[in-house]
């Protein structure tokens, strides 16, 4: 008795060392915080919106939940916020007119603007309240929203002759509403009964600039506030009427620029501009203005006032916390990658690298800025040239590797060479001055790497786009040299590459259904072969090659704009015999048909079982058996929290298991159930561990050797569970063999390799 409780004790001990494992099955997001747009001021903290994420900061005791489709919210792409006092509850407005209340009881959503079938802009561009109802300013119209029925309340369409009007704002006096749209100001007296008919809403004619777009209106101390000016908030002006005597006059006439919003709080009128938050008190003289809180300067998107603070939502940094007088900033937001921008993830001995540039369709630059994001399993740390003087010059990064012997991380850029990276500076800038790179010969100083690799001796292999030499390799005693792949294969548009298990160089082509691959151990002249869409010379469905993938069994795999074909001898490109790709038949609804025909493939990622995950650019990411025969998972943004059914790339962590998956919406990732295995169990552990009261989940033991047989029995010897390890990692449901939950106590875990020689023993504790 007493060597279990000793146990028991050293289990408790070993997970506390665990405890932050992910469990199977679980998403997370890793959404950019920095660029606010809007934010809501409640009695316990402040909720703050991006375009793609929420997060609300609580002024008490200074800590940050994150919201996201991952824990109840409906939708990406965030509108507009508000919270309402009266019941205490949050409105978050989608770009696509979907509605989330958060409320004390939880999340509602009000799907009904989204799913009306409208003619005109279908937008909810600002919220205002009047006691439980919500009055929605709509690219269309006027929608009264019920907070308490939590429903449509009423909708007006108040342009002449009942049209569809851009209500970009809306206010609301003692006596009348006045709404700011695209067509100047029109007003309808509060207490008329019958405000959906338009003859009750007439223009503003005395507004100085009658038909043009208004873009914010509020009331303050008896005056109204409105702000004039185009889509992209340039030369806005602020006007100013008493209602004492109803003449307009210009407000403020030196800040005729870029108003993004106007707020009324703690009686006094906030107006943000492009680069700074006024501060008007109720006798309408500016009080401060916010420059540069704490020598920082701003992008101001929003501003409320609370006990004195000012909280601004900064466009690229998040939400920051202004003390009187606008001198200091406390600047707040968790922490995450730069931008939601991916191109391609590669998850290396470094961490998840993401490179956020790209080429157009053409090949031809986009001149993204946003830099490379790493992600090191706890934090991000992103760089650019906010913080990495090399990108001043260099833009459009595009593929990440690692050398895990040098600690050494690469990154090519389409058009600036490669960068090297060790312990998060720039080491180096390879280009066409100091290595065998070089640029196209009508642009020479265009230096394009879109691939990246290493081969089994620790070289680095780079694909340099239409050069002449399209190949080079940095060696481990690093020298360059650059490679002569004959006339077919020199000057053209080419970028991503693999290295295979035969030492084979995979590049794709932006040639119609083409794949080059290139052997420096054949006979000089026979080193590079082309594949095309002809039989007996590789085959390749479709018009795209988008991917290519080597599994763990050698094989490649292609995704292409019709679905995948895999070769299955690869290693006959060169040594003669069948190198063709095949297509994998499925039976679908009781047909038969090629796997993904329908889909272009964006990416194809192999987990630690061999397994297969798809990414698609419209029909979310498939996870495929190992012979891509079988559909284990399905993964859409309407049956999971995925952002968006347009994948950019899948990236995995062979050691946990979990799936990076980069839409073009941000980040997410789900923890699979397959790990890598090793040659050896090495530091086997089960989580979570010990399993609590409630947990109702699976549990997870792994470290273990590769395809591991795996039985568990209670401490009486029955035997409670058999199976193999996906990868090196089995999972457990917690039940019997006959589904029976089991009770509290000490589990016994048995492992084994297939030959019966790598052996282990390990427990798991259950309180129930």
């Amino acid at each position: 008795m007493k060597s279990i409780f000793i146990s028991i004790i050293s289990l408790l001990l070993s997970y506390t060392a665990i405890a932050q494992e992910v469990a199977i099955g679980q998403w997370r997001d890793y959404l950019p915080y920095r660029e606010a747009t809007n934010l809501a001021v409640t009695p316990d903290g402040v909720y703050s919106a991006t375009p793609y994420s929420l997060f609300f900061y609580d002024t008490e005791d200074n800590s940050i939940e994150r919201y996201s489709k991952i824990n109840g919210l409906s939708e990406s792409f965030i509108s507009t916020i508000r919270y309402n006092d009266y019941n205490n509850t949050l409105v978050i407005a989608y770009q696509n007119t979907d509605i989330d209340l958060i409320t004390p009881d939880g999340i509602v959503n009000i799907p009904d603007i989204k799913i009306y079938s409208i003619l005109g802009k279908k937008t909810i561009n600002d919220i205002m309240f009047i006691d439980n109802l919500a009055y929605l300013s709509c690219g269309f119209g006027i929608v009264v929203l019920d907070m308490d029925r939590q429903e449509v309340y009423d909708t007006y369409y108040i342009g002449p002759e009942g049209k569809q009007l851009d209500v970009r704002s809306l206010c609301v006096s003692e006596d009348s509403f006045y709404a700011a749209t695209e067509d100047g100001i029109y007003t309808a007296e509060r207490e008329n009964p019958q405000l959906a008919f338009y003859e009750n809403w007439s223009k503003d004619t005395t507004y100085p600039y009658r038909d043009d777009i208004v873009s914010n209106i509020v009331f303050f101390e008896n005056n109204l506030f409105a702000s004039t000016g185009n889509e992209d908030f340039t030369h806005d002006t602020i006007f100013r009427r008493s209602l004492e005597d109803n003449t307009w006059e210009a407000f403020m006439p030196a800040a005729n620029y870029s108003c993004y919003s106007m707020g009324v709080s703690e009686d006094h009128l906030l107006i943000s501009f492009s680069f700074h938050v006024r501060v008007v008190n109720s006798s309408l003289e500016q009080e401060y203005t916010i420059y540069r809180p704490s020598g920082q300067a701003i992008y101001p998107r929003d501003a409320e006032m609370s006990n004195k603070f000012v909280w601004v939502s900064n466009h690229n940094s998040g939400l920051i916390k202004v003390s009187a007088g606008g001198g200091s900033g406390e600047f707040i937001a968790p922490n995450g990658p730069y931008s939601q921008k991916v191109f391609s993830m590669e998850y290396t001995s470094a961490g998840l690298w993401v490179s956020s540039g790209g080429h157009n369709a053409q090949w031809g630059n986009l001149y993204l800025g946003e830099g490379v994001y790493h992600f090191d399993g706890t934090s991000w740390n992103n760089y650019n040239k906010t913080n990495t003087s090399a990108f001043d010059s260099i833009y459009d990064p595009v593929v990440a590797a690692t050398n895990p012997a040098q600690n050494k991380t690469y990154i090519g850029t389409w058009g600036r060479g490669i960068m090297q990276f060790e312990n998060g500076k720039v080491t180096n800038v390879y280009y066409s001055n100091n290595s065998s790179l070089s640029g196209m010969p009508s642009w020479e100083s265009f230096v394009a790497v879109g691939g990246l690799d290493f081969d089994m001796e620790g070289n680095l292999w780079a694909v340099n786009t239409s050069t002449t030499n399209i190949l080079s390799v940095l060696k481990t005693d690093g020298t360059w040299q650059a490679y002569n792949l004959g006339g077919s294969a020199s000057n053209i548009d080419v970028d991503k590459l693999i290295i295979d298990q035969n030492d084979q160089k995979w590049i794709r082509m932006r040639a119609d259904h083409s794949v080059l691959v290139f052997d420096e151990s054949q006979p000089v002249g026979n080193q590079t072969k082309i594949l095309t869409g002809s039989t007996g010379n590789g085959n390749i469905p479709g018009n795209k090659v988008y991917v290519i993938e080597e599994d763990k069994d050698g094989e490649i795999w292609l995704g292409t704009d019709e679905g995948i074909a895999v070769i299955y001898s690869p290693w006959n490109v060169f040594r003669g015999g069948n190198y063709d790709a095949q297509r994998i038949k499925v039976e679908w609804e009781g047909y038969v048909q090629y796997l993904l025909e329908t889909e272009v493939i964006t990416s194809i990622c192999i987990d630690g079982n061999n397994q297969k995950w798809i990414g698609t650019d419209r029909s979310g990411v498939f996870l495929l058996s190992a012979d891509g025969t079988h559909q284990i998972h399905h993964f859409t943004a309407e049956n999971s929290p995925l952002f968006s059914n347009s994948i950019v790339d899948i990236a995995i962590n062979g050691e946990n298991g979990e799936v990076y998956i980069a839409t073009d919406k941000g980040i997410i990732s789900y923890k699979a159930k397959a790990t890598e295995g090793g040659d050896t169990n090495e530091n086997v552990y089960a989580y979570p561990n010990p399993v609590n009261i409630g947990y109702a989940g699976s549990i997870a033991v792994k470290g273990l050797v590769e395809n591991a047989y795996v039985k568990i029995t209670d401490i009486s010897g029955n035997l409670v569970y058999s199976g193999r390890a996906e990868g090196g990692q089995a999972v457990w449901n917690g039940k019997t063999m006959n589904g029976d939950e089991v009770h509290t106590g000490v589990y016994l875990v048995f492992i084994t390799d297939q030959e019966g020689e790598e052996t282990m023993v390990t427990k798991i504790m259950f309180l129930k």
